[in-house]
């Protein structure tokens, strides 16, 4: 891992009422990521999509140079409900079509108002669509479908998962040419990040 950039902490309002906690984010815009001049991976891992055109832009900008280089490019959707109220997916169309492979759970399809069938539509048709919902972990590509049984609750935080996934790709040679039609990469992924909830949240 390198690269790494620590943004500043966001700021919110909360309110505290009968027990319930209630987070209102604040609107301010964050700075663009910026990726060194200078940096080289096999894969680049984007996480956390904002609804704002700069952040966007400077995300579709990273993935087209780590693309161009022969990194493989994995979106993590992550989507911050509060940012994405009132606001339309659409905006990050070109960041989904830079995208090797984009992860997504259930809970980010439902912040960005989203469906399956629309993410796998923005995508080129070489890239994979992987998705966690109801208890069930999917990799969709132009090899069909792979899909397994998971534990990891829709509440649940998923980096283990995309990092796991993460780690298969780096981990299996020619992935950048192969991780569009080779089954078996996504089938050993999503092992890989099955047995790595299913002991998180034992």
């Amino acid at each position: 891992v390198s690269a790494v950039v620590l943004a500043p902490a966001k700021s919110g309002l909360f309110f505290v009422r009968g027990g319930a906690l209630q987070s209102l984010a604040t609107r301010k815009e964050e700075p663009p990521v910026a990726i060194p001049e200078d940096w080289s991976s096999p894969v680049l891992l984007l996480s956390g999509m904002s609804p704002f055109v700069s952040s966007a832009a400077a995300l579709c900008k990273a993935a087209r140079a780590a693309r161009r280089a022969g990194s493989i490019v994995v979106v993590d959707l992550h989507a911050d409900w509060n940012a994405w109220k009132g606001q339309n997916w659409r905006s990050i169309r070109m960041i989904l079509r830079e995208a090797d492979v984009v992860w997504a759970s259930s809970e980010d399809l439902v912040g960005l108002n989203l469906d399956v069938a629309s993410a796998r539509s923005a995508m080129r048709p070489n890239a994979v669509f992987v998705s966690h919902i109801a208890g069930r972990a999917s990799a969709r590509g132009l090899f069909g479908e792979v899909a397994q049984s998971s534990k990891l609750g829709p509440i649940d935080a998923d980096d283990d998962f995309v990092a796991a996934i993460a780690f298969e790709l780096v981990h299996t040679p020619n992935a950048h040419r192969a991780c569009g039609n080779d089954a078996a990469i996504w089938s050993r992924a999503l092992a890989r990040g099955c047995d790595i909830v299913a002991r998180t949240h034992a």
